[in-house]
């Protein structure tokens, strides 16, 4: 990954969730800014770079929030998913 002449190696392939966290940092040092996706969200800023509530916990979502964030507001795809997915829990 090169952002600003930064270069950053991995002897193995990133995990998902190392790849969230520095395209968030890479975001935060670059002065990119999100809008927030719904009322829970907090936009990354330098001072509060991870959405997490006092006790560094994930804000708690149910089901049909997170289906609603990765659709991008679609029922049953769209966003992330623009075929939709498969599962028990696939629609809204």
């Amino acid at each position: 990954m090169r952002s600003s002449g930064l270069r950053i190696r991995y002897a193995s392939a990133p995990s998902s969730r190392m790849l969230a966290r520095i395209i968030r940092d890479v975001c935060i040092m670059n002065g990119v800014t999100s809008p927030a996706v719904d009322a829970l969200d907090v936009p990354p800023t330098p001072a509060n770079p991870y959405n997490v509530d006092d006790n560094a916990l994930s804000i708690p979502r149910t089901t049909s929030q997170v289906l609603n964030i990765v659709y991008a507001g679609g029922r049953s795809s769209g966003g992330f998913y623009p075929e939709g997915m498969n599962g028990a829990i696939a629609t809204q």
